[in-house]
């Protein structure tokens, strides 16, 4: 900057500029003495600031760890198939070579029972007439959701898979149980109150597997609770349905998925999960809850955790699905209910077989057990295993 403009009101001629030079003088000595006393005081404080960025970064790092930041979600097939069949309701399970489930005979449905998928023999009825859903196996015991007629609600019990000592695991208290599902040395269960004039309420409790040490978790309605990754996530109805993850305890508790989340399955850094097709059009009431559209609009989407992107993959109507080997198998509403196949490696899509009204049931390390129903759902007319490979079936119960 000039002198001139430092100092408009000095008188002009040679007291001028000799003012001017006296001023200029002084600026840059002062300048120079402010230079070394900035020295000195950076000298001094260097070492408090290279603490406080030691401190930053140290504090910075602890965050990411307290953070907890998102794990892949890296499973074993045979977890990921234990996933799957807990998201298509659970009704069945397997266990090395063997399938736990609904068993039929000469056409009749015969009840809780088991059969060795290795060779087709073993079939055995375990439980007769009990129509069971959100089956578990652990350490030799069957852990399932089922109606008591006497108090007309739904409750979890257990039994050996021998068909033995079946007994009431846990009994709903005020609301009504809605799933059930084992990780480690627990059981975790929903038990939610539906309120037709307010928000809904709930709670999530884990418990020991002999029934003992039940444990508040979550104090909110929620859906579809899963452990995955060492995560728990599940469907919060308080908060427009979108997905969280949290700790097995509860904390840390965030939402994973900003959309409107059903049901879903974990692979990798990605989340496939069933949504409606344009949540434009989804309402919510007063309340917070949503009116569930038509089974027509629900697709399946996939969200990456890493970048929280989502994409459609699946825009058919989607029944009950589940995944296997990096392929989407699925109820295609829209094609008289055929089983398709959607490969999530190269988007490639195909019915799996021709026959209509085939759901997705039980994912397997031998295959996948299939219900073919008729066309009102009503009845089922016949139980297939399809080989993943060439999607070749045998008939298991019919």
């Amino acid at each position: 900057m000039k002198i001139r403009k430092l100092f408009p009101a000095l008188p002009g001629g040679r007291f001028r500029r000799r003012h001017a030079a006296g001023q200029k003088n002084l600026i840059k000595k002062t300048v120079m003495k402010e230079r070394e006393r900035g020295k000195r005081m950076f000298r001094k404080i260097l070492p408090v600031l290279t603490a406080v960025c030691s401190l930053f970064c140290i504090l910075f790092s602890c965050g990411s760890t307290a953070a907890d930041p998102l794990p892949p979600f890296d499973l074993t097939e045979e977890e990921l198939c234990r996933m799957s069949n807990y998201m298509g309701f659970g009704c069945g399970t397997s266990s090395g070579e063997w399938y736990y489930g609904d068993v039929y005979s000469d056409g009749k449905w015969q009840g809780l029972g088991k059969l060795n998928l290795a060779d087709l023999s073993g079939r055995a009825v375990l439980a007769e007439g009990v129509q069971a859903s959100w089956i578990s196996e652990e350490k030799g015991w069957l852990y399932y959701f089922r109606w008591n007629e006497k108090i007309k609600k739904h409750e979890i019990r257990r039994i050996t898979v021998n068909g033995d000592n079946e007994t009431v695991f846990a009994s709903p208290e005020d609301g009504e149980i809605l799933s059930v599902f084992i990780h480690g040395d627990r059981a975790y269960y929903a038990e939610n109150i539906q309120s037709k004039d307010g928000p809904n309420t709930g709670k999530l409790y884990s418990v020991s597997l002999d029934g003992s040490d039940r444990t508040l978790i979550l104090d909110k309605p929620v859906f579809f609770p899963y452990i995955a990754g060492g995560k728990l996530l599940y469907q919060d109805d308080l908060d427009r349905c979108r997905l969280h993850i949290c700790n097995p305890d509860g904390g840390n508790d965030r939402v994973l998925v900003d959309d409107i989340v059903f049901q879903y399955v974990t692979s990798g850094d990605t989340v496939y999960y069933q949504t409606v097709r344009n949540e434009a059009k989804a309402s919510f009431d007063s309340y917070g809850k949503l009116v569930y559209p038509e089974e027509e609009q629900y697709i399946i989407k996939a969200c990456n955790i890493v970048s929280g992107a989502t994409e459609k993959v699946i825009e058919d109507a989607a029944g009950v699905w589940g995944i296997h080997d990096g392929i989407i198998y699925y109820l295609n509403i829209g094609d008289s209910g055929r089983l398709y196949a959607f490969d999530t490696r190269d988007g490639s899509r195909a019915a799996v077989i021709q026959d209509e009204y085939v759901t997705p049931r039980v994912f397997t390390e031998y295959g996948l057990l299939a219900w073919d129903y008729d066309r009102d759902y009503q009845k089922v007319e016949g139980v297939y295993l399809i080989n993943y490979k060439d999607h070749g079936k045998t008939v298991l119960f019919r």
